[in-house]
């Protein structure tokens, strides 16, 4: 580590080890000593090597990157005092809000400790968030004044990079732009991942024009000279990548995919291996919410009940059948170990049902029928909220409660909420939790975060916006309503607990925290029950890929044609005035915005009138005595008809045009239906394609533990997504919802029509050979044969082996979906009540597809019956899929 960064934060090269909090000697930022992987990650990034940092959950990742920018930023704005300019500049991209908006706090204390420890006359270091809730007319001053700047991938695709060559202040913040920090760098895989990569790469190349002292396209006049002499001018440097990350398989790999990294580059890959960090012990659980009776309440019990014995007895003699009660409280006592026990004890439910009746002697009551009586078993969305409100009635552990949907969300808040005013003893409890989730106004969302990070609160429901390294402290416990979908993300929620000071005992022991994974009753969760070890298992784990493809690769190129002009296999540099190993440090636009599929979706667009296309001179080639020499090349750029291109692009179905869900109790609307009076009204946010599922007229939504139905909605524009791109309007629409105490639940219906537009390709499937002649090691060798793509039979009865229809291919198709009504499901026993009609425009987009049109003989062997085992094939492949393509299960829909 360079001496001045270790006199900036009094820091000791000699100290990288485990962190004494007892030496009253170490600075007063309270980071002294280093880790051993911080100390390495910061001697690699003042060094100008790319680092990615991958070591566990609390390992203290933040520093690693904050440390190395404050230092760079610090030291060059204190040697560009003297001709008042900002020194150099970096940005901090965060996948979420409130990740960013608790870096912020972390970064304001160093910045306030650095400012009171600097002895020197050097101006302070400024920070500040640019993101979606940032107002527009604080943007430009935070652009131009500030030396670190923290957003989201999505505001630097939609706002940053638009702008740069409009604003002042964006181009001023790219032209200082020496480093790029990516947080949580796991997240950006499958599509989003590749839409990422496209956004850095744009971001990269316009970074290299807006440092350039000619940041505008030369046109070189003199062509009959073959030669010039360039102006001297320094090379520009290219910006240093950091990633950071808990739960990267392969680190290297993902960075050098995402980033827009030259292979030549060295990469500083920090592991485990060199993590120095203390790690607590967790533990994890699988529950298995308890089997229900036909009268809605706990069995007590995971398992089936045994079938009654029927024994000879009067016919008019009956059975009701009892709820089985568990053991009594036994309180919240403290153990040996110094842990707290969380007592269930007994569930009664506290609606009144009307019990069924059976006579034992009656011939009805089979096994059968019994086993009707109890085939339901408790939601995992109540069971989540029931250990949540255990475990705040004890005083003592703070929980996050994990859930995969913002509807799952708001039913465990709601029925968390409802156990606890169920008991006097624990009713005054309802304000120590709270529900969080996007959607949220950003009001709100500040709220519950600044309540969060000041340990106001006891329990808090959310999704994976809480996942992403928000460094919450005091965490005991972790509950997660069904499996996450990856071991990644089941690890990186769970390390929310065990985290800070929190977790260490007055004596210095670590305690041990908790994660708990509620299971639903798909048979895959019931397989994790009852294989509990194989929760923690990675399997079979795909190589990093991501998807840039045509349909990624299109709508980014024409977002960089309308930031500067597309060059093909020459890098930006060729249009600058400028010398110097241009040519030879900045990647060309093919290598940077698709590699092999550039020139084809250059020529699609070129030829739909979406890109025009300019012949230039510009610089091919730089000689050791400065001259350059001129040639006639083509370039091209958007057309001004395609107004704001990245309106087009959505980086992760973040969409130009949303529904605010407005509630028209609110004292400041008034009732009115006709616009939103005040902001203040607005509960919820929620994009076109999906308002359609939860918010149609009649729906009921639930709001932070409050029911409210949908009373009316502006009417909607057709929905046409996919690879449509020109002019779009981008505002709000509106739908009006009332509060509500009704007792059931709504829940859409839909239809779908898939189109092929264009079969790429084709391929005839083979069934199970039953044949004598059909040996093992041939079935093997076709196998092999088709993953490589190689599709020729070893036996000579090939033909006979193909079953007649089966078919299978790949290509473009239509997907049109209809919301044609929804119905009614009831609270008690989630039975459907009814039906309604309704009529709603229909959702028509383009996308990518594989489709299977197989006759029933084909698959007689592999499912019973045709159509539940067709669906379930279907939701297996998209289960498997991330193993053998480059995508993440998100990314994939299935139909049959």
């Amino acid at each position: 580590i360079p001496s001045q960064v270790l006199k900036l934060f009094g820091l000791d090269a000699m100290d990288a080890g485990m962190q004494n909090e007892n030496d009253s000697n170490h600075h007063t930022t309270g980071i002294r000593k280093l880790f051993l992987h911080q100390s390495q990650a910061i001697e690699s990034a003042m060094n100008g090597i790319h680092t990615v940092v991958c070591t566990g959950t609390g390992s203290g990742k933040s520093l690693c990157f904050l440390l190395p920018v404050l230092a760079k930023a610090f030291i060059s704005l204190r040697q560009s005092q003297n001709c008042l300019k900002l020194g150099s500049a970096a940005i901090l991209l965060f996948p979420t809000k409130a990740l960013a908006q608790d870096q912020y706090s972390k970064l304001s204390l160093l910045l306030k400790s650095l400012q009171e420890n600097d002895n020197s006359r050097t101006a302070p270091l400024r920070a500040g968030v640019i993101d979606g809730d940032t107002p527009h007319s604080q943007r430009d001053e935070i652009a131009s004044e500030c030396q670190i700047i923290l957003t989201n991938p999505d505001t630097l695709h939609a706002a940053i990079l638009p702008n740069w060559n409009k604003k002042p202040s964006y181009q001023s913040l790219l032209s200082r732009l020496k480093t790029i920090v990516i947080d949580e760098a796991h997240v950006y895989e499958g599509a989003f991942g590749a839409h990422v990569s496209m956004v850095l790469a744009r971001l990269k190349r316009v970074c290299r024009v807006a440092s350039s002292p000619s940041n505008t396209a030369v046109e070189f006049s003199d062509v009959s000279q073959c030669k010039i002499t360039l102006k001297s001018q320094k090379a520009q440097s290219i910006p240093l990548f950091i990633a950071c990350s808990a739960t990267m398989i392969h680190p290297e790999q993902h960075f050098r995919l995402l980033c827009p990294i030259a292979e030549d580059e060295e990469v500083k890959v920090l592991t485990s291996e060199e993590d120095g960090s203390a790690c607590a012990p967790k533990h994890f659980f699988v529950w298995n919410p308890p089997i229900l009776d036909v009268n809605g309440n706990s069995t007590g019990s995971v398992f089936l009940p045994k079938q009654p014995k029927n024994t000879a007895t009067d016919s008019t003699s009956t059975t009701t059948m009892e709820e089985i009660q568990c053991p009594p409280d036994l309180g919240e006592e403290m153990n040996e170990d110094g842990l707290v026990e969380i007592s269930i004890g007994s569930r009664k439910n506290s609606r009144k049902r009307k019990r069924k009746h059976f006579s034992e002697g009656d011939d009805a009551v089979t096994l059968f029928n019994h086993n009707n009586y109890f085939t339901r078993r408790c939601h995992s969305a109540d069971e989540t909220a029931f250990l949540l409100a255990k475990a705040i009635a004890t005083g003592s552990v703070r929980c996050i409660a994990f859930c995969k949907t913002r509807m799952l969300v708001e039913w465990v808040y709601e029925r968390c909420l409802a156990i606890l005013k169920s008991d006097p003893k624990t009713s005054h409890l309802t304000s120590k939790v709270e529900s969080y989730r996007g959607g949220y106004s950003a009001d709100a969302r500040r709220s519950i975060e600044d309540r969060l990070f000041k340990r106001e609160l006891w329990g808090v429901v959310g999704t994976n916006a809480l996942e992403l390294g928000v460094d919450v402290g005091g965490i005991d416990l972790t509950l997660h309503c069904g499996y996450p979908g990856s071991l990644n993300s089941l690890l990186q929620q769970s390390g929310r607990a065990g985290r800070g000071k929190g977790s260490v005992t007055r004596t210095g022991e670590i305690v041990p925290s908790c994660a708990i994974m509620i299971c639903f009753s798909s048979p895959s969760e019931q397989y994790l029950w009852r294989n509990p070890t194989s929760l923690l298992s990675r399997g079979v784990a795909a190589p990093p890929t991501l998807p840039v493809n045509g349909s990624v690769v299109k709508g980014h190129i024409l977002c960089a044609g309308e930031e500067f002009p597309l060059v093909g296999n020459r890098p930006v540099s060729c249009l600058l005035n400028e010398y110097g190993n241009v040519i030879g440090t900045m990647s060309t636009d093919c290598e940077l915005l698709g590699g092999e599929v550039y020139y084809e979706e250059v020529e699609y667009l070129f030829q739909k009138g979406l890109l025009t296309r300019k012949t230039v001179n510009a610089v091919t080639q730089v000689d050791e005595k400065r001259m350059a020499k001129v040639n006639e090349i083509e370039v091209y750029s958007t057309h001004p008809v395609v107004k704001h291109p990245w309106q087009r692009v959505s980086l992760r179905s973040i969409e130009p045009l949303n529904y605010s869900i407005v509630d028209l109790s609110h004292p400041m609307q008034g009732g009115k239906t006709d616009k939103i009076y005040n902001q203040a009204a607005v509960m919820d946010s929620i994009p076109y394609s999906r308002v359609f599922y939860h918010a149609f007229p009649g729906a009921v939504i639930m709001h932070r533990g409050r029911k409210y139905r949908i009373d009316s909605m502006e009417s909607p524009p057709p929905f046409v997504g996919g690879a449509t791109f020109g002019p779009c309007s981008c505002s709000n629409l509106c739908a009006f919802a009332k509060p509500t105490t009704v007792q059931y639940s709504t829940q859409a219906l839909s239809l779908s029509q898939i189109t092929v537009v264009k079969q790429l390709e084709h391929a005839e499937l083979l069934s199970s050979c039953d044949k004598d002649e059909t040996t093992q090691n041939e079935v093997i060798e076709h196998q092999r044969n088709e993953n490589g793509n190689d599709r020729i039979l070893s036996h000579a009865d090939a033909e006979d082996a193909i079953t007649p229809g089966s078919v299978a291919g790949s290509g473009i198709v239509t997907v049109k979906r209809t919301v044609h009504g929804y119905k009614k499901l009831s609270h008690v026993n989630r039975k459907e009540l009814s039906r309604t009609h309704i009529i709603l425009p229909p959702m028509e987009f383009d996308t990518s597809a594989i489709w299977i049109d197989a006759d029933s003989s084909y698959l007689r062997d592999v499912v019973n019956d045709f159509d539940s085992g067709v669906h379930a094939l279907s939701h297996a492949m998209v289960a498997v899929a991330p193993v053998f393509v480059a995508c993440t299960s998100s990314d994939l829909s299935c139909d049959c």
